[in-house]
């Protein structure tokens, strides 16, 4: 059983039994549910020669309608994800199966999807589809996967190019923080702009999240992370991005590191105003 809460008093139970009545019994006994739903892995499996009629595919769980859409473009079949939703097992399980491929690459491209997509992976291999999840944290180290597949290739050596790209990309993020915090560089309160670098906080830029304030919090993630090298600035606009965080991005880095390019898409994810990559 898996337990998710949103802070808030919403909670998402997913439960694996044999005894479904007496899981929804539990369930009105604790609270109100709603959106229950049953089903049994096995009905998603099916059987026979017939069931595999291509030979690869790419599965990614995205979360922002333009993401899905950059995803789709490149052939990849995509498990929209709600934010305040988590996917179950079965929601992915669908999607890998549903390709009809007999070697499916899945990339996660979250910490919080990643456990979702090895159960789904499992419940697929134990029925015969051969099934591979990269190691991917965020939304553009999938991207950076995605950029090196390679259907020509064996299976293995384009799941280890894959998974090699994956690692090589740097990861950052800038969110509004909604809540009093404590990070690693002093103490942040909610609607200051937070900076990440590889899943730490690396800088606090006081409220309100202005689009200047906004700006500078995205050029000093950047500065950080290319402090170690690097020549690839993948940028994901969230819904929340001001239309001057591009150009403040643009001209910070022609000012300050005219050798770095810098690659900007359109997200639309709500769980970050800007995710950031480097390569």
């Amino acid at each position: 059983m898996s337990v998710a809460g949103d802070g808030e008093s919403l909670w998402t139970v997913h439960v694996h039994c044999n005894d479904i009545g007496a899981a929804i019994e539990a369930g009105i006994d604790a609270g109100r549910p709603r959106r229950v739903r049953v089903a049994r892995f096995a009905d998603a499996l099916p059987d026979g020669p017939a069931r595999f009629v291509r030979e690869r595919a790419v599965v990614a769980p995205v979360r922002g309608d333009d993401l899905a859409d950059l995803f789709l473009a490149e052939g990849v079949a995509v498990l929209r994800v709600d934010d305040g939703l988590p996917p179950t097992p079965y929601e992915l399980l669908q999607v890998i199966t549903g390709t009809g491929a007999a070697h499916v690459t899945v990339l996660p491209g979250h910490p919080d999807l990643t456990a979702t997509a090895d159960e789904a992976a499992i419940r697929a291999v134990a029925a015969g589809q051969d099934v591979v999840v990269v190691p991917c944290a965020s939304p553009v180290q999938a991207m950076a996967a995605l950029a090196v597949h390679d259907p020509r290739r064996r299976a293995g050596d384009d799941v280890v190019a894959m998974a090699e790209a994956a690692a090589a990309t740097r990861r950052g993020e800038v969110l509004v923080a909604a809540e009093d915090a404590i990070t690693w560089v002093g103490p942040c309160a909610a609607g200051d702009v937070v900076g990440f670098a590889d899943g730490e906080v690396v800088l606090v830029e006081p409220g309100p999240a202005t689009p200047e304030a906004l700006s500078r919090a995205a050029t000093g993630v950047v500065d950080r992370m290319l402090a170690a090298g690097g020549e690839l600035v993948t940028a994901l606009l969230g819904q929340a991005a001001p239309d001057a965080l591009t150009a403040a991005l643009e001209d910070h880095l022609r000012r300050t590191r005219p050798d770095a390019e810098l690659a900007v898409h359109r997200g639309g994810q709500t769980d970050a105003v800007l995710v950031l990559g480097l390569e």
